[in-house]
């Protein structure tokens, strides 16, 4: 009976005391993996063999730094080395707002138009990722996500509406970003004009 529980108590032991870090995406525990997040293709859900072209404006901002700030408080003191207090009884304090630039960057990648039929059509997105990602904001009334966030390699959708006009292309554009925001993509689908 004693070595059940010598037996039980080791196991309980080494249940408490196991591993707190969880793995990485390559399956390390406990050290920093840097986020990848790429767009694969763009093709046609209707039909996966009409893919377009994904190229990036080389005109773009693509990397940003994030910048951190802390404020700075000191005591003003007079010439006896005594605090200096203020007529309503507070003590005179200095604050100086101190920037820098942090260890992270973040990078923006801008794609140029991608060029699509003027009718209404799904259009699938592959993702290849080490994180979680979200498509975030949209823009323009003619452009819907069903599928607004996954994780790792993986798809979104974009349906986009008829453009019925005869005069003028129309532009919709979509950000898709990692959950950590370090990484953002920003997508346009340039819809031909009807009969284009």
């Amino acid at each position: 009976m004693r070595k059940l529980f010598y037996l039980l108590t080791a196991c309980v032991a080494v249940g408490l005391t196991g591993c707190d870090d969880e793995a990485g995406p390559d399956g390390n525990y406990g050290e920093e993996v840097p986020v990848y997040f790429e767009l694969g293709t763009i093709s046609l859900l209707s039909d996966p063999t009409e893919v377009y072209p994904l190229t990036i404006d080389p005109n773009a901002k693509t990397d940003t730094t994030y910048i951190y700030s802390y404020t700075e408080r000191d005591t003003v003191f007079d010439a006896d080395g005594e605090p200096e207090i203020l007529p309503d009884g507070s003590l005179n304090v200095t604050e100086t707002v101190i920037e820098y630039e942090g260890p992270i960057t973040a990078r923006y990648y801008v794609y140029e138009p991608v060029v699509v039929k003027s009718e209404m059509a799904e259009y699938m997105v592959t993702l290849n990722s080490n994180s979680r990602w979200t498509v975030g904001k949209l823009i323009g009334s003619a452009i819907s996500c069903p599928k607004l966030s996954g994780g790792g390699d993986g798809y979104t959708q974009f349906k986009l509406n008829l453009n019925r006009s005869t005069t003028s292309r129309r532009r919709s554009i979509a950000y898709i970003y990692s959950n950590d925001s370090t990484v953002m993509h920003k997508l346009t689908f340039e819809q031909k004009k009807k009969g284009e």
